[in-house]
């Protein structure tokens, strides 16, 4: 499928910076790179977050603004929700129309899209309906970020933070995608990608996240290298 394509022969990355989120560089470490090199492995909240990096740098999109995993876990364990503020407020976020929030929920990675004009949830899960991590990142996801937003004095767009309307969540799709253990966070990643472009993530099959991997790989080994 060529639209998932990141060939190191075929594309670079297009340099709009001012989409990019501040202060968050795309740094990967050995044990990130490790990951993405063994087509068995399971993907780290650290290595999700820099690829999730990495492909706004390919797919920049002035509308669409990209949470690190990192703060939704840190606020699911323990609740600090000024941090998810801190990490983010320099952002804008609130004057993008949609937010894409990638979780690792009971060993399982899964993205929320949430469309703020519409004040909807969408979850992907690459195991469609037999799962229930997407009915519980979007309860966290419509419960915390509009009253968050709120509560420091911004409106979202279309003044979604006081509309009366409740906020309505949906899968992305029933179908199970995934059919082994180790590639679901390669599936959000693929399609965070799929948004980012908009396209769209059907017709993907399993050689294309195979190929994913591989080319993530190959561009996180072009990257600054951290301790």
């Amino acid at each position: 499928m060529d639209h998932l394509s990141l060939s190191i022969l075929e594309l670079k990355p297009v340099d709009k910076g001012r989409y990019l989120p501040k202060r968050r560089p795309i740094v990967f470490n050995a044990d990130n790179l490790e990951l993405l090199r063994d087509p068995h492995a399971w993907i780290s909240s650290s290595c999700l977050d820099g690829c999730a990096i990495l492909l706004q740098r390919f797919y920049p999109s002035p509308s669409i603004f990209v949470y690190q995993s990192y703060d939704m876990d840190t606020f699911r364990k323990d609740g600090r929700e000024h941090l998810l503020w801190l990490n983010n407020y320099r952002d804008r976020f609130w004057e993008k129309d949609v937010w894409m929030i990638p979780t690792h929920i009971h060993q399982h990675w899964v993205v929320a899209i949430i469309r703020v004009p519409q004040r909807t949830v969408a979850v992907f899960d690459s195991f469609g309906s037999v799962s229930t991590c997407a009915s519980e990142l979007s309860a966290a996801s419509s419960a915390l970020l509009p009253p968050l937003t709120r509560k420091h004095g911004y409106d979202l767009p279309h003044n979604s933070s006081r509309s009366s309307t409740s906020w309505r969540w949906f899968p992305v799709m029933d179908q199970r995608l995934q059919h082994n253990t180790t590639d679901c966070g390669i599936w959000t990643l693929a399609y965070m990608a799929t948004m980012l472009r908009g396209t769209t993530i059907a017709g993907t099959t399993v050689h294309d996240i195979a190929r994913l991997r591989r080319d993530l790989f190959l561009y996180g080994y072009c990257m600054p290298m951290s301790s």
